[in-house]
């Protein structure tokens, strides 16, 4: 005879459900956070016992997906306090208890590692940034030599021009540094002497400053558009743009000034997005790293308080 587990769910009835547990998973302790099928969904459950039958034949039982491993099982003391509150108040045991969790531990979604290391990819090794984004270029050269932590990053104000580079691919975040010497290696031939070493470079046909985002890390952000009539769109943004910040006093610059207000990295993607999605687009790419501001607040202010009149 299979194993069963009962499991209290998020919903109105007063009862446990009854679920076998495919082999191979063995004693599940009370309290643990388990993923169940319920009618047409999965639901986050927790499991309360383990009987030795069931009024339902257990051929009419659906099993468990999963036992959540990824996050610590209820405590004893809670669960009797889940089940004074339930007695108590007349209310189902299992909206009790789903409540009681905070939302994250309600996704079943299995948590990911820290990564607190930022490297450089293979591809990175033979990427050639933008001539004027000068500062991712500056940071790739880093990443090159030797990881670099978040926090430094953090520090450096380097976290715009970070995320730029993972969102194209030539750095991501890892949970630990390579150790030494096991670096992406860059493929280099050698020149005559006196010449300097030429490195092997990303197709020039592609638009570098058009590298579409990462989908893992921006799930919900808008596809870059394309197009004649994006290419319009965007011209035209950039000439009003141009004629606002001129208006308002804003120094824009797309070669990393320290002294101007807007620092525009990525400037066609920047003028692609704000033609084509308005505010949305602006902030965008601001997330994707396409432009910059030393001081963003401040920039920001200028910007709202003439929002009406842009």
């Amino acid at each position: 005879m299979p194993s069963l587990l009962q499991v209290v769910l998020d919903t109105p009835l007063h009862r446990v459900f009854d679920y076998r547990l495919p082999d191979g998973l063995g004693r599940v302790q009370p309290g643990s956070l388990v993923e169940v099928p319920f009618g047409r969904t999965r639901q986050v459950g927790v499991a309360l016992d383990q009987p030795a039958d069931s009024p339902v034949g257990t051929d009419k039982l659906r099993d468990v997906i999963r036992v959540l491993n990824d996050r610590p099982a209820l405590s004893s003391d809670i669960l009797r306090l889940a089940q004074f509150c339930a007695d108590y108040y007349h209310y189902p045991l299992g909206a009790i208890l789903l409540a009681a969790l905070p939302p994250r531990l309600r996704n079943a979604t299995p948590f990911v590692a820290d990564t607190p290391w930022l490297t450089v990819t293979a591809a990175g090794c033979t990427a050639e940034p933008p001539a004027r984004a000068r500062a991712q270029r500056a940071l790739l050269d880093a990443l090159r030599a030797a990881p670099q932590s978040r926090e430094s990053l953090r520090t450096q104000k380097q976290g715009r021009h970070a995320t730029a580079l993972v969102a194209a691919g030539w750095a991501a975040w890892t949970r630990l540094p390579p150790p030494a010497g096991e670096q992406p290696q860059t493929a280099t031939t050698h020149p005559p002497p006196g010449r300097r070493p030429m490195t092997s470079t990303v197709d020039r046909t592609a638009e570098p400053s058009l590298v579409e985002p990462s989908v893992d890390r921006w799930a919900d952000l808008t596809p870059i558009r394309r197009g004649p009539r994006a290419r319009v769109s965007a011209a035209v943004a950039a000439r009003i743009f141009g004629r606002v910040t001129h208006r308002l006093g804003l120094d824009v610059s797309t070669d990393d000034d320290p002294g101007a207000d807007l620092v525009l990295h990525l400037p066609e993607e920047f003028f692609t997005r704000l033609g084509s999605d308005g505010l949305i687009g602006f902030g965008e790419s601001y997330m994707t790293g396409a432009w910059d501001a030393e001081d963003l607040g401040g920039t920001l202010t200028v910007l709202c308080e003439q929002i009406d009149g842009l």
